[in-house]
């Protein structure tokens, strides 16, 4: 799980105020009770609150200057979980504002209110992260991350899945979960094979570490060419990592970054590249550089910069420009993901 300094000390306080609390009977619920809430549905929602929601999601995919506009509008007519969670991630990205974390978890609190997945698993991270950096660990903190984790995972939500069988591969959460590394390498394989993209992504980082079915699951990833952008994460993990004894198919990565729109995929592809020494390869780094750029709505990098400036030296402002075009076109085109 991600460590932010200024979340996780946010989250602190916030904590401490009881903002995210939640009671004690509650925070000790085991998974079975977990599994009788009712979890957030779109049924009940009218055809303009739906309509609400597909124009804030396409503001905010879009990285539309009046997204936060457009999204508090939404949230403020309609109540929708959906568009307060939308609402706090572009608190926490900083979509054409500075980002605010204090705005991000209440917005995140928010959302959670109706159970809708996301928000739970988002809040459980923070509260969690929180945990973990405490010392000793406060367990009443724990139990409180752990109840929004096993509610967004029993309602469904695969990353929350995740970070429960992750959990159990670290005895660090062992007074929250069993410290079980049979099970979790067990729940971890499952999850490799059912997961969604990101599931598999962060799957991806531990299965680096099994070095003996790397040529397993290159081959697996041959066979999946047409399936969507994970393929471009795998991959791009594994020819960081592994680049100096195996061949991977540079090409299978960028088809699938091409048509998933990972954002760490354009960053991966970016710094596999820039480390090429022929021309074309740097230009085309410059190109998923720009793509991310552009997702994120951030500045050049200072190594975006240096490669910029190089390049135009060896091949002229003209090539560099259609590079960074085109960059920007595959973000806008393929989409930010």
């Amino acid at each position: 799980m991600s460590s932010r300094y200024q979340l996780i000390k946010l989250a602190s306080v916030l904590l401490s105020l009881s903002v995210l609390s939640l009671s004690s009977q509650a925070a000790a619920s085991d998974q079975n009770e977990t599994q009788k809430t009712s979890c957030f549905k779109t049924d009940g929602m009218s055809q303009a609150a739906e309509k609400a929601y597909k124009e804030c999601f396409k503001a905010y995919s879009e990285r539309d200057e009046n997204a936060p506009k457009i999204c508090l509008k939404s949230a403020e007519k309609h109540q929708d979980p959906r568009v307060y969670y939308l609402l706090a991630r572009i608190e926490s990205e900083g979509i054409h504002k500075m980002p605010n974390q204090g705005k991000y978890i209440d917005l995140m609190k928010k959302s959670a209110e109706s159970s809708f997945p996301p928000a739970d698993e988002a809040l459980a991270e923070i509260i969690l992260d929180n945990y973990i950096q405490q010392f000793p660990h406060n367990k009443a903190t724990g139990e409180q991350g752990l109840f929004y984790l096993n509610r967004a995972a029993a309602c469904g939500n695969e990353k929350a899945q995740y970070i429960l069988a992750e959990m159990k591969l670290h005895d660090d959460y062992d007074e929250l979960v069993p410290y079980d590394i049979g099970k979790g390498n067990r729940e971890m394989l499952d999850l490799l094979e059912k997961g969604n993209d990101h599931v598999r992504l962060y799957a991806a980082k531990w299965l680096l570490e099994k070095k003996d079915i790397i040529d397993k699951i290159s081959a697996q990833l041959e066979e999946r060419k047409n399936s969507k952008g994970i393929d471009a994460v795998f991959l791009s993990h594994i020819i960081n990592e592994y680049q100096k004894d195996h061949d991977y198919p540079v090409n299978l990565m960028e088809a699938a970054a091409q048509k998933s729109g990972l954002k760490q995929a354009y960053l991966n592809l970016f710094e596999f590249y820039r480390h090429n020494d022929d021309i074309s390869s740097k230009l085309r780094g410059l190109m998923f550089a720009e793509a991310y750029r552009v997702c994120r709505g951030i500045p050049p990098s200072g190594e975006q910069k240096d490669e910029i400036k190089i390049m135009i030296e060896k091949t002229g402002e003209k090539i560099v420009n259609d590079a960074l075009e085109s960059g920007r076109q595959t973000a806008v085109n393929v989409g930010c993901n």
